[in-house]
């Protein structure tokens, strides 16, 4: 059944045409920075998005601009386990597995941060997620008990998703009417 949504979803956003992909990643964006401006956020872990997620890579510039720190995950497939390098600028990276970007390790790693944003693909009301199927943020989850928020797309919503007693919630959902808490 998680197979199946993501491939429901995923089609979804394809259909999204570039232009209206973009305004609605701005709008999340706007939500963003306003709860970063509000909470006093220096230091942020994102993931470089790949289309057709929400784009991530405007949000990230907007960072640096404001002078935070910013983390992008690298991934080790063989311990499927995640650490996040600290990136000043594009050239902080390179393409990595899929061709997704990642840093380059030669720069400073962190295990915290004010804020996490947990990419995925659906989303329940309640803040579970289904990701792209290698539990890289669930295993990363489990230790971190910091703030963490999701940017989605209406289209990405759904009243449940289907979750495993390992799967953990994120504690925020960014969609295009606010930042919406999971756990009420």
């Amino acid at each position: 059944m998680k197979r199946q949504l993501r491939i429901d979803v995923l089609n979804q956003l394809q259909n999204l045409s570039k232009e209206n992909h973009a305004k609605k990643s701005t709008f999340l964006h706007q939500h963003v920075w306003q709860y970063i401006k509000d909470k006093s956020v220096q230091s942020v872990a994102v993931t470089i998005s790949s289309y057709p997620e929400v784009d991530t890579k405007r949000l990230i510039e907007w960072l640096w601009e404001a002078e935070k720190d910013v983390y992008v995950p690298k991934s080790d497939f063989s311990t499927r386990q995640m650490k996040f390098i600290k990136i000043t600028s594009w050239n902080d990276v390179k393409p990595g597995f899929k061709g997704i970007l990642e840093p380059i390790e030669s720069s400073p790693e962190s295990t915290t941060f004010d804020l996490v944003i947990v990419p995925g693909v659906v989303f329940s009301k309640d803040g579970y997620r289904i990701g792209f199927g290698g539990g890289f943020y669930d295993r990363f989850l489990e230790e971190y008990k910091g703030e963490t928020l999701s940017l989605a797309f209406e289209t990405q919503l759904r009243d449940a998703v289907p979750y495993e007693s390992h799967d953990i919630p994120v504690k925020h959902l960014v969609l295009q009417d606010g930042i919406f808490d999971t756990s009420r």
